[in-house]
């Protein structure tokens, strides 16, 4: 698996599913650290996707495999 072709996608779901986990985590300390995690995370990937697209140029992402404008492309 390629891991730099979902950077985009990653760079949304990362920091969406992690706030809502540190909702239910009970521990202040835990959702901290969480927090902390996701935002170096979403600004890793964000740093990768800039190096990609000064690379390669703009691209889309289509997302579940399906073309517009029946899929969702990112």
């Amino acid at each position: 698996m390629n891991w730099d072709s979902h950077l985009a996608v990653y760079a949304v779901v990362i920091p969406m599913l992690s706030a809502a986990l540190c909702m239910l985590l009970g521990n202040r300390h835990l959702a901290w650290m969480l927090a902390i995690a996701a935002s170096a995370s979403g600004l890793f990937s964000s740093l990768g996707l800039l190096q990609q697209v000064r690379a390669d140029g703009p691209f889309s992402y289509q997302l579940g495999g399906w073309a517009p404008p029946w899929g969702i492309e990112y």
